[in-house]
């Protein structure tokens, strides 16, 4: 399980992605319309293995993208 914070200056549709090394698309969450301002979610990771993932947080046209370590 990992905590993920992200800010947004205007409410928009979110989703959060996770890759692994290989490119395959191995986490898809829609979180749905967000106002703006600080937002909190809980990834569960119970399902993956210990490893590098990348972490991609969409809304609206901005795109994050971010290295994770997931240590079990």
């Amino acid at each position: 399980m990992r905590f993920v914070t992200f800010e947004l200056t205007q409410t928009r549709d979110v989703v959060f992605r996770v890759f692994n090394l290989r490119g395959q698309e191995v986490t898809l969450l829609s979180l749905g319309a967000r106002a703006a301002g600080r937002h909190d979610f809980v990834w569960h990771a119970d399902n993956l293995a210990s490893g590098v993932y990348f972490g991609q947080l969409e809304a609206g046209d901005y795109r994050m993208l971010q290295k994770l370590v997931l240590l079990k």
